[in-house]
């Protein structure tokens, strides 16, 4: 099983810009946009950082560690979107191992853990530094072998009628609930352990000294994604970490959580951004409630205040993610006009609900438009 360690980390409250609206002004319906949805989320598969070569070559430059005698990679970035509740963070790696030097080896290739560590930006020297540790994930990998080489050679012939010094492939990390919504800037490292190098150098020889992570124009090759439920699943944890020394609003605290935790249930889910449908109707019900809770909670202990927020935000940021893939859904359905400017009303009036901090009915009201998105493009 990975490990992923979860570590507390500042959160801001997103403020989305009205990518519901634009999608449906993409069809032709013009509306005023609510200004509770993120401008990016209309494409949630977009990554809101990407290096990665796309399409990916056979081969690639890579640094590898044992031979460049370093034990670890990683960069500043700035991530894109208004909301970074990232789930998935890809690194595009390069091998040259060859199974026919390590005899009895299975054929599909060797299991070897690699680590990301994601750190806040300090810039107290002037020079942007690794700051607060925010998460932390180690999972094994099945790194494949370099397909045998020409005779006399340690290069292969790929497809392209090429030859190329080692294989690409990407692996994904799995952060879904390990951190907290991601600042707008960030500091990652990817790791892992060689004959001489890693953080655990291994003393022996092995399959791993031929594993290097991919760098195009010198710049690793890393993805960043964030979804729906990623962001739901960081939420969930930032109030699995809050709490108060008043009982009351402890309880407070774990039933808003609770909620959240059941709004988690894949049965709810089709995908990372959409829901299942009739039964997505009940997350917005649980965010509702889980909003009005904490929006309660917040007024009654000011000092809660700016973590309850930030939970609120991560719930406003899911219920309009989804609304507007749902709105992505109908317009490439060319859906009905009169159930679209149903939706484009209630996410209206989602905007003005946030705008007047009636958060849970601001929910409701994607919850509307999400119905009625779901009856044009069922």
């Amino acid at each position: 099983m990975p490990t992923i360690t979860p570590v507390a980390a500042p959160l801001r409250c997103p403020r989305l810009r009205g990518a519901i609206a634009l999608v449906l002004a993409g069809a032709g319906w013009a509306g005023a946009a609510p200004p509770v949805v993120d401008a990016a989320a209309h494409d949630p598969d977009t990554a809101q950082f990407d290096t990665t070569p796309d399409p990916l070559p056979p081969g690639i430059t890579a640094v590898r560690f044992e031979a460049d005698r370093v034990s670890e990679v990683g960069d500043l970035v700035r991530l894109g979107g208004k909301s970074h509740g990232i789930d998935r963070v890809t690194v595009t790696l390069s091998t040259s191992a060859l199974r026919s030097d390590y005899a009895g080896s299975a054929a599909g290739g060797f299991l070897h853990p690699l680590t990301l560590k994601i750190f806040s930006v300090d810039r107290t020297s002037g020079t942007p530094q690794p700051g607060q540790l925010l998460t932390m994930s180690t999972q094994p990998f099945l790194i494949p072998w370099q397909p045998e080489p020409e005779a006399g050679s340690r290069l292969w012939r790929a497809a392209d009628g090429q030859l190329h010094a080692g294989l690409a492939f990407s692996i994904t990390f799995d952060l879904t609930g390990a951190t907290t919504v991601l600042p707008d800037e960030i500091v990652y490292r990817v790791s892992f352990s060689t004959q001489h190098f890693g953080s655990a150098p291994l003393g022996t020889p092995g399959p791993y000294d031929h594993l290097g992570v991919a760098a195009v124009n010198r710049v690793p090759a890393v993805r960043f994604t964030s979804s729906a439920y990623g962001t739901l699943a960081a939420t969930a944890v930032l109030l699995r970490q809050l709490h108060s020394a008043d009982p009351k609003a402890e309880v407070a605290i774990r039933d808003a959580g609770a909620l959240v935790s059941d709004a988690l249930n894949r049965k709810l889910w089709n995908g990372r951004h959409r829901l299942a449908s009739p039964a997505g109707l009940v997350l917005f019900e649980l965010l509702s409630e889980s909003a009005d809770q904490l929006t309660e909670l917040a007024q009654n202990h000011p000092a809660l205040a700016p973590s309850v927020d930030r939970a609120i935000g991560g719930l406003l940021n899911t219920a309009e993610t989804v609304t507007a893939s749902a709105a992505t859904d109908a317009l490439r359905a060319r859906a009905e006009a009169r159930l679209i400017n149903r939706a484009k009303s209630a996410t209206s009036a989602a905007g003005e609900s946030e705008r007047q901090r009636r958060f849970g009915e601001a929910i409701e009201q994607l919850g509307d438009a999400w119905r009625e998105l779901q009856l044009a493009a069922p």
